[in-house]
């Protein structure tokens, strides 16, 4: 069973914040998922909701906002809203997947792909046409279909759009998915697993599938120190 953080660490830090990010990082994880919006002048920021208002006091539509005027805006944990890039920057060699929030994102993936040869790239979305054009953009490219409804029906979707996976919401997860999925050669993680009992729950009955969790200090074992020192290095960076 191999764990990833769910927003960076949604459950250390205000998620998808550069905190949240750097908290994940000081564990050993498969990787890191996080969300990305389209601005309104085509930039890609990373956040959740089409609005700023659970992460911060000012309430603002995100597709409605230039990147410059977003960046003005502070965030509840006093930051402001990171670019991909700037995210992608201090992640490094680590393992990403990037919920594809909105439409158009997909046209913009390629460039900045080759920026970060070091990174390996994963993609998830309940978007499914989002996925569709990554596959085509990016052939090689591992893919994760993302559902909360209809846990059946999703692998045949997966399957039509040659997808590497698919994302489930925890309570979704039953016998015969499992089985299709293993049928088909497809991959399987569950968001978002906080509990250590039903963890073990699903390591006992689905041995395969793997967490997206905000809480990766309960699951996955810290970085050496040594590892530790360059991300708190980052930490610093940022704060200058």
């Amino acid at each position: 069973m191999k764990i990833i953080g769910h927003r960076g660490a949604a459950g250390l830090a205000l998620e998808n914040s550069h905190e949240s990010i750097l908290a994940a990082l000081q564990f050993d994880l498969e990787a890191i998922e996080f969300d990305v919006h389209l601005t309104r002048d085509g930039e890609l920021v990373v956040m959740h909701d089409r609005t700023t208002k659970r992460v911060s006091d000012e309430k603002v539509h995100i597709r409605k906002k230039t990147l410059q005027e977003l960046k003005s805006l502070n965030l509840k944990n006093k930051q402001s809203i990171p670019t991909l890039d700037e995210v992608l920057k201090v992640i490094g060699g680590n393992n990403i997947i990037i919920d594809i929030k909105d439409y158009g994102i997909s046209e913009k993936l390629p460039k900045i792909l080759k920026r970060y040869p070091s990174i390996k790239f994963s993609f998830t979305s309940f978007k499914h046409d989002e996925l569709r054009r990554v596959r085509k953009l990016l052939p090689n490219a591992p893919i994760y279909v993302c559902e909360h409804l209809n846990p059946i029906e999703i692998v045949y979707i997966a399957k039509s759009i040659g997808a590497t996976g698919i994302a489930l919401n925890k309570w979704l997860m039953n016998p015969l998915t499992y089985h299709l999925a293993g049928r088909y050669n497809l991959k399987i993680y569950v968001y978002t697993l906080n509990s250590p009992w039903l963890a073990s729950f699903y390591k006992r009955f689905y041995p395969d599938v793997d967490i997206c969790t905000d809480h990766p200090e309960r699951f996955a074992e810290r970085k050496s120190k040594s590892r530790t020192l360059k991300i708190s290095k980052k930490i610093k960076s940022k704060k200058k």
